[in-house]
């Protein structure tokens, strides 16, 4: 059963390689990586500049915070924007630069009100929920502050790609990330002495607004896309209305799902000094192959997946969501298997330098190990996701996303009783397999 079941995934493997989808996939994955793997390296002078202490415990947790609301917003407007501009192109009658400055205009009001509130709830709630003492949660909660202008600058950032892709130009906003890390990594350097951890915050904020500025140049330079003032004024338009209702369950989803990274960094708190920081670095090391893997794949699949359900009904997208998971599931168990046999060597390769402690490396490599064991759920249940979504299904993704943290939670609490920090780890890694069969059963029920 075994060998058959290889046998057929290398032939889907073989096949796959003559069509457009994997062509697109290839090319934007190339692009993708490159715009990534500079980013990949500020954990690692992070590690090697600051260390692990209290003082890099509170600045993960607030960044953690500030990516929860990027991740909330970010994904909806990049994903949901590129079938609106679609069809505002083939309809003559309409402006896409008037329905994208509008965008842009509501937005941006809407994510500064969503700032404002988030700010004054974090004010009341992080003594509530974290067991910092009072220096350091003072520092977790300036840093919060100091890292607010990055929510904004993302969300721009998203709508700007998400733009760029509806015009068929994957490769700026793929390598785009790469401007921003490489900023940021300056400017942490320059400043680390003067502003010690406040550097890094000052970093991530400098590289997001250059590489807003470049993909705005960029827009203007490969799209035919000509802005004027008027445009921009506030307006709620029909469309905007749809967009936004479109969105709403998604965001929700997004929103349960991103607060397990958040519940995890809080619940870290609560073990002894540096879990935060090692729960942290484990995790970036763990980002490096999701990235690879699921980026370049995510921003193609869904166009094309949408187009053959469309033209041939459930029995096509049944049999791509297979193909995919055959393929998938081969490439994702080698990584995992690889990466978690060179867990150790990798780990010091990374991390060992600078102030980072010699005996905070196999704390550091055994969460990733156990974060790896996800690496196979994670995967396919992305695909199963994205599947879901080209039917239109985000109410099965906003209880997916709930089903999940509440999961994660208990495990959570139970896991980390006996393990400490690789107990929230390993229950990561459960939430992911529980959320892949949820999704598999939905979808598959649904395509009968």
């Amino acid at each position: 059963m075994a060998y058959e079941w290889l046998t057929r995934a290398a032939g889907g493997l073989r096949r796959a390689f003559g069509s457009a989808l994997v062509r697109d996939i290839a090319t934007t994955s190339t692009w993708n990586a490159l715009g990534k793997v500079v980013g990949f390296f500020i954990p690692f002078f992070v590690a090697a500049w600051y260390g692990v202490t209290p003082r890099t415990d509170a600045f993960f947790f607030s960044y953690g915070l500030a990516l929860f609301l990027c991740g909330i917003f970010e994904p909806v407007v990049r994903s949901f924007v590129v079938p609106f501009v679609a069809e505002t192109r083939a309809q003559e009658a309409e402006s896409p630069e008037r329905f994208l400055a509008a965008l842009a205009v509501g937005m941006t009001a809407v994510m500064v009100a969503v700032i404002a509130v988030s700010l004054v709830l974090a004010g009341f709630l992080l003594p509530l929920v974290t067991d910092f003492e009072g220096p350091v949660l003072h520092l977790a909660y300036v840093l919060l502050l100091e890292l607010s202008p990055l929510v904004l600058l993302i969300m721009w950032t998203g709508l700007l790609s998400g733009t760029l892709n509806a015009y068929k130009k994957f490769a700026f906003p793929a390598v785009s990330p790469a401007f921003r890390a490489v900023i940021a990594i300056a400017v942490i350097f320059a400043l680390r002495d003067r502003l010690g951890v406040h550097a890094v915050a000052a970093g991530y904020v400098a590289g997001e607004a250059f590489r807003v500025l470049a993909l705005s140049f960029l827009l203007c330079r490969v799209t035919p896309l000509r802005f004027k003032a008027a445009d921009f004024a506030p307006r709620l338009t029909p469309k905007i209305r749809r967009f936004l209702g479109a969105g709403i369950y998604q965001m929700v989803a997004l929103t349960a799902i991103g607060l397990n990274p958040v519940v995890d960094r809080t619940m870290a708190s609560w073990l002894p000094e540096g879990s935060v920081s090692v729960l942290y670095y484990a995790d970036r090391l763990y980002v490096i192959p999701t990235t690879l893997f699921l980026t370049g794949v995510m921003v193609v699949v869904l166009s094309h997946w949408s187009d053959d359900y469309y033209r041939e009904g459930a029995a096509r997208l049944r049999a791509n969501v297979r193909s995919a998971v055959r393929i998938g599931a081969v490439l994702a168990s080698f990584v995992a298997v690889v990466l978690m046999l060179l867990s150790g060597p990798l780990t010091r390769l990374a991390f060992g330098r600078g102030e980072f402690p010699e005996a905070g490396l196999p704390h550091v490599a055994r969460v990733w190990v156990l974060l790896l064991a996800g690496l196979l759920p994670h995967c396919l249940a992305t695909l199963y996701a994205r599947g879901t979504l080209t039917l239109k299904d985000t109410r099965t993704l906003m209880k997916c996303g709930v089903f999940k943290n509440g999961l994660n939670i208990t495990l959570n609490y139970i896991l980390m009783l006996r393990m400490g920090v690789a107990g929230i780890a390993l229950s990561t890694t459960l939430t992911h397999l529980c959320g892949m069969v949820y999704l598999r059963s939905k979808l598959y029920r649904r395509l009968r």
